[in-house]
């Protein structure tokens, strides 16, 4: 996974015509592999294992309660 898709899921795309048209915004979703959401996820359950002195495995099961 990129440094890009780490800080945002969503990236916005600005268009400009070249016939002086007024420019186009348009948002474009990031397509995740099952890898990049393994790997998103074990960052957050890693921060919260940081965060509050919990094992990985309970902090797992912190987020998995609160329907995280």
């Amino acid at each position: 996974m990129d440094a890009e898709a780490d800080e945002s899921y969503v990236n916005a795309a600005l268009e400009d015509g070249q016939t002086g048209k007024k420019s186009v915004q348009r948002n474009y979703a990031t397509v995740l592999t099952e890898e990049d959401i393994r790997a998103l996820m074990e960052i957050d359950v890693q921060s919260v294992s940081d965060f509050t002195s919990l094992s990985k495995a309970e902090a797992t099961l912190l987020l998995s309660h609160l329907r995280w």
